[in-house]
């Protein structure tokens, strides 16, 4: 065979790879969002409001408690907590 033909055989085999793998990337991505869109469905998530300058002038060691204190209530509470409670 040619070195014409070898490089397009291979360019053919590399183009069949990546489309399987697209497609299983696609697939990947419509799972994670059903399982997302069902964990807060659950309330497993905390959502809460944050405005862009919260996000962008936050250090995000702070932004966890910042947030929770912001939610107010038994958030707040939550934001007191200790990091490693034994340890209290």
């Amino acid at each position: 065979m040619s070195s014409t033909l070898l490089s397009l055989l291979s360019i053919i085999v590399f183009m069949d790879i990546f489309s399987q793998r697209l497609r299983e990337l696609r697939l990947d991505k419509k799972l994670s969002m059903k399982q997302l869109a069902k964990e807060i469905k659950e309330n497993s998530w905390l959502i809460g409001k944050a405005g862009k300058e919260t996000l962008l002038n936050q250090h995000f060691r702070d932004l966890w408690h910042t947030s929770l204190n912001e939610m107010g209530g038994k958030y707040a509470i939550w934001a007191r907590y200790p990091q490693y409670p034994s340890l209290n």
